[in-house]
């Protein structure tokens, strides 16, 4: 009876591969960052919206400053290295993906 319902689950709903865009990148925010991040975070429970439009925009910056210096970093570190180059590039491009997935 297991057999014939798995049979059938098969049939109108078989395994497939699926591809997952994931954007997350090597990605090291400094100290910096995240204390902005957490004062617009305070500002938005304290609803002092013109302070928190203000950081929201820096942290913006900041956060985009610190993306460019990791994959900076991890470019100059593998120097030499063609799968560390094309690790990031698929990282950077969201073409990670998971086979197999139910």
């Amino acid at each position: 009876m297991v057999a014939e319902i798995d049979k059938a689950l098969n049939l109108l709903a078989p395994l497939k591969t699926v591809r997952i865009k994931d954007r997350i990148t090597p990605l090291h925010l400094h100290g910096d960052t995240r204390r902005i991040m957490a004062e617009r975070d305070a500002a938005t429970r304290r609803k002092d919206w013109d302070s928190y439009r203000r950081l929201r925009n820096l942290a913006v910056r900041k956060v985009s400053q610190d993306r460019l210096r990791s994959t900076m970093n991890v470019l100059t570190s593998s120097k030499g290295d063609p799968n560390k180059l094309w690790k990031l590039a698929d990282a950077l491009t969201g073409r990670s993906r998971i086979e197999g997935l139910s």
